[in-house]
């Protein structure tokens, strides 16, 4: 069965600061992007990767890959105005029906068994959504204060989450202008039960100064 990425880096990284954004932040002397890339090619060299970006942060991407000799194959597509539309774009350049991941450009740490396990089940069963276990107590704002919810209720969802192309065509068809905070909603609101898989507690999003540090800890332990 065919595969493919798509890989979308739309963030402005407004809370990690710096000049550039945050999937082109310096992560052990290359832009972070450059391991989210790796990160699936190491998985499979000849897997199909589709990258969306800003229009106006592709000349970046071009001169950054360059000055890092970074000359891993994928294809680059603009993104839209939200993550939904973003996808969008990314997979009308997926031309099979084949299973299709979608994972965050600022997670750099993604292991090859993890992408494997969220691929495998997408084959097997339609989808598949990593998650980990929320470990913090965790209290319930409402109107009259706040009061204990139970944390053993309620998981953590990561990328890459795959899907059967089908599915995730037929979902954006169904969903017309809507927007959706990732693609397990998307789904699941064209009424398709998600299927979760566990994921990996280092595969955090990069998102704060101190998750850039992080992510550096771990990807120079590895190498």
């Amino acid at each position: 069965m065919q595969r493919s990425a798509i890989i979308v880096a739309g963030g402005s990284g407004t809370r990690i600061g710096g000049v550039l954004p945050k999937q082109f932040q310096d992560l052990l002397g290359r832009p972070m992007l450059c391991w989210t890339l790796e990160a699936f090619a190491a998985f499979d060299p000849d897997l199909d990767l589709v990258l969306v970006l800003p229009a106006v942060h592709r000349t970046t991407w071009e001169e950054l890959r360059r000055r890092h000799g970074f000359h891993l194959p994928h294809r680059v597509t603009d993104g839209g105005h939200d993550r939904t539309a973003s996808v969008r774009n990314g997979l009308a350049l997926v031309d099979h029906d084949g299973v299709v991941g979608v994972h965050d450009g600022a997670r750099p740490l993604a292991s090859p068994a993890l992408i494997e396990r969220c691929f495998t089940t997408a084959e097997e069963q339609g989808n598949a959504v990593p998650v980990v276990p929320v470990t913090s107590s965790l209290r319930e704002v409402t109107k009259e204060g706040n009061q204990a919810a139970d944390r053993t209720r309620y998981w953590l969802v990561q990328t890459p989450q795959c899907f059967r192309a089908h599915l995730l065509r037929e979902a954006f068809e169904q969903a017309g202008d809507a927007s959706y905070t990732d693609e397990a909603g998307l789904v699941e609101s064209a009424r398709n039960p998600i299927h979760l898989v566990d994921g990996e507690a280092h595969n955090l999003k990069v998102t704060e100064p101190l998750d850039l540090r992080v992510a550096a800890l771990l990807l120079g332990g590895r190498l």
